[in-house]
């Protein structure tokens, strides 16, 4: 149980900015293989407040980090994260929300949107 505590507590310093529940009680931990899940954690909406969208609620279905623990300086961690379902509003702002995408879309390089597409 101490190996999960410990792993629980890495885990909370690097995911908890994004995900709420990250403790010993929630990961499937199988240590040796190298091989740590989280499964149905909440996202913390508050870490997404940067996208064009009010998130109003997220969940990750499921979070599998992999440890090369024989490697560790040789080879990456790898984390994978899975079904990521978001609950989205239109941000309130001066900008019409279509014209807020029309802005995004032009500030990163991509093309505007036509209108009636």
């Amino acid at each position: 149980m101490v190996l999960e505590e410990a792993v629980a507590e890495v885990l909370q310093k690097t995911l908890g900015a994004y995900l709420e529940g990250v403790d010993a009680d929630n990961l499937n931990l199988s240590v040796w293989s190298g091989d740590v899940r989280l499964r149905s954690v909440r996202l913390r909406t508050e870490a997404l407040a940067a996208l064009p969208v009010c998130v109003l609620r997220g969940t990750v279905g499921e979070v599998r980090v992999e440890v090369p623990w024989r490697a560790l300086r040789s080879k990456p961690i790898i984390v994978h994260v899975e079904r990521v379902l978001l609950l989205c509003a239109p941000r309130d702002g001066d900008e019409p929300y279509e014209e807020a995408l029309e802005t995004a879309a032009k500030r990163q390089g991509g093309a505007p949107r036509l209108a009636g597409v």
